[in-house]
Formats: structure tokens, C-alpha cells, sequence
């Protein structure tokens, strides 16, 4: 009796699963990436102090559209999505 209660357990689990994912947009993920780099832009310009999930803290040397050019303070440079950076 418990493994068929176990097995109905996991068949409306993965049911549920199903509505959530067939009830979300493609575009979803990226509308919310656009709205963080809108959040971002309000904030950030050029010279400012940030911090990069990866590189580290750096300074915003060029802001475009969908990216800042950061200088880190290893000395690189590198373009990255607005989406990963902090203040």
C-alpha cells in the first residue's frame, strides 16, 4: 500500500510540474533580465564603483545597451550583461 501511495505522490508532483512549466512564457526569463538591466541603468554610470558575481570589484568605464565595459581591479576589462552586476 505505501509504494502506491508513494507513486501517486510522485505522479501529481510531476502533474503539477507539468501546469507550472506549460503556463510560462519563452520569454519570460528575459523580460525579468530586462527589467533588472532598466533597475541597473537607473543607478549605474560611468565611473561607477561595482561589484561582478566573477571579477570582482571594478570601475563602469562604457555603458551600452545590454552590457557595461567594467576595468576590474586585476587590470582587465571585460563587457558584461547588466543582469550580473552589482553597486
Amino acid at each position: 500500500m505505501k509504494e502506491l501511495e508513494d507513486k501517486a505522490k510522485r505522479m501529481r508532483e510531476k502533474s503539477e510540474n507539468l501546469l507550472i512549466f506549460a503556463n510560462t512564457n519563452k520569454g519570460d526569463a528575459e523580460a525579468k533580465r530586462q527589467i533588472q538591466r532598466d533597475l541597473a541603468d537607473s543607478q549605474i554610470v560611468v565611473g561607477s564603483k561595482v561589484y561582478d558575481w566573477s571579477f570582482g570589484d571594478g570601475v563602469v568605464e562604457k555603458v551600452n545597451k545590454k552590457t557595461y565595459t567594467i576595468q576590474f581591479k586585476s587590470g582587465s576589462k571585460f563587457t558584461r550583461d547588466k543582469s550580473y552586476i552589482k553597486i
